[in-house]
């Protein structure tokens, strides 16, 4: 049954134009799946970067994240979107993304047309020191939240950094180019549940977009991203504890437009409710975002907060970085 939250508002408001809508929800096999453990370090970076070039996702398979931490923090965002509804109503807000709410039918993206099958909770980690997670706003329900996600965040920083390195390696930057520039001192947590829908061909989880930040890492379980690729909307595989890796904006710029950011929508289904975890690793808000450099610019300097402000007034489906190409 969907959430008392989602049924609050009008059926007619989820409803995608028929030329949007999902008509295959099925996985498709041509997604990447590397295994981290298989190789040496340079066969991964030529596979992770032939992988991000090609389709802008990958999936990580023995990639050091412990099992055990993303089962219980799985356990622990399905408890959450599990309460009662008059709990859930008081984490329920349309407000700052700076503060740990639910958000009912809605989207980072911003789309006018219609509302997203989902709630999404957004828990702020960044900056990860001890002073600024005792003022951060945490759920006090489940016990032990806090910690959880603290030792689940500090693992997926780890991975993302390891993968960043790995691009960047492939790109010819030099090492730590990333961390040195501030690229990956914000993180968030998203966590998305997708109750059951009645009508998956007429609704989304969400509507297509791309990601402003550097990459996103994906935990899901359950079958329902699908990412853009030449043409066509191909579904990604939910592998036992693998993660999912997306190419974010920012690394299309940085990389000077090498890589492409991975457009990508969510599907429903009438079957079972599904929950993932993003993990969104991106710069400070101050950061500036440049092409490393090699050839000649394809996009003029930006800072983050300026992007992100573009980003949150586009409402098409167009590519968001184009506004900070450099015109010939």
């Amino acid at each position: 049954m969907a959430s008392t939250l989602l049924k609050n508002i009008p059926a007619k408001d989820f409803i995608v134009p028929p030329q949007k809508r999902a008509v295959d929800f099925s996985a498709d096999k041509r997604i990447p799946v590397i295994d981290l453990a298989a190789h040496n370090r340079a066969d991964l970076a030529q596979q992770i970067i032939k992988s991000a070039k090609e389709f802008g996702v990958f999936q990580v398979r023995n990639h050091g994240v412990s099992e055990k931490v993303m089962e219980e923090t799985m356990n622990l965002y399905k408890q959450v979107f599990n309460m009662g509804d008059e709990e859930k109503a008081m984490l329920y807000g349309e407000g700052s993304n700076k503060n740990c709410r639910i958000h009912a039918g809605g989207d980072y993206y911003l789309n006018a047309e219609y509302r997203s099958w989902r709630e999404m909770l957004i828990q702020p980690v960044s900056p990860m020191d001890d002073e600024s997670m005792q003022s951060k706003p945490w759920l006090e329900k489940p016990a032990g939240y806090r910690e959880m996600v603290i030792a689940y965040t500090t693992e997926m920083k780890m991975l993302g950094l390891r993968i960043l390195d790995l691009i960047g390696e492939a790109l010819g930057m030099e090492a730590g180019y990333f961390e040195r520039n501030n690229l990956t001192q914000t993180l968030n947590i998203v966590a998305n549940h997708y109750p059951v829908c009645p009508d998956p061909s007429s609704t989304m989880g969400s509507a297509p977009h791309y990601d402003p930040n550097l990459i996103t890492i994906l935990h899901q379980q359950l079958f329902g991203l699908q990412i853009f690729n030449n043409g066509q909307w191909l579904g990604v595989e939910p592998l036992p504890h693998a993660l999912t890796i997306m190419v974010s904006s920012q690394l299309q710029i940085i990389s000077n437009d090498e890589l492409k950011g991975c457009k990508h929508r969510v599907v429903t289904n009438s079957s079972a409710a599904r929950v993932s975890i993003g993990t969104f690793i991106g710069p400070s808000l101050d950061a500036v975002v440049e092409p490393a450099a090699g050839a000649a610019p394809v996009f003029r300097p930006v800072q983050y907060n300026e992007f992100l402000q573009q980003y949150a007034s586009n409402k098409t489906e167009s590519d968001v970085v184009g506004f900070c190409k450099i015109q010939p």
